[in-house]
């Protein structure tokens, strides 16, 4: 990612990328499964409006996304096979910190996550 190279960060890159296609990938299943679709099978038309922002202070770098939907992010236990379904686990092992927060005004959540330098 650009903005961690110029942050000096590249080293969180691996993480933050993977951190950033797990949650929202939750956001898009999320937002189609409250839509009556099946969470397997989301189609581009039924993903909502999403957000997403990406903040760092030299030491972390914190990732924000918001979606519109009420739900939100539970850990599943999948099958040893299961394809899908590990998600929140690979957020909360690669994330110093994560959680969500409403918005004053807004439907939804922000869920985010921090990812930090080794100490």
């Amino acid at each position: 990612m650009q903005a961690l190279r110029e942050w000096r960060l590249e080293g969180l890159a691996e993480n933050v990328e993977l951190l950033v296609s797990e949650i929202v990938t939750n956001a898009v299943r999320a937002c189609a499964w409250s839509a009556e679709s099946q969470p397997d099978q989301v189609k581009a038309e039924d993903a909502s409006t999403l957000l997403f922002w990406l903040a760092a202070d030299g030491e972390r770098v914190l990732i924000q996304v918001w979606d519109g939907c009420e739900g939100k992010p539970q850990r599943r236990e999948p099958a040893v096979a299961a394809e899908s379904g590990r998600g929140l686990l690979l957020v909360e092992t690669l994330s110093a910190e994560w959680g969500l927060y409403a918005v004053n005004g807004w439907a939804g959540k922000v869920v985010w996550a921090l990812v930090a330098k080794a100490t």
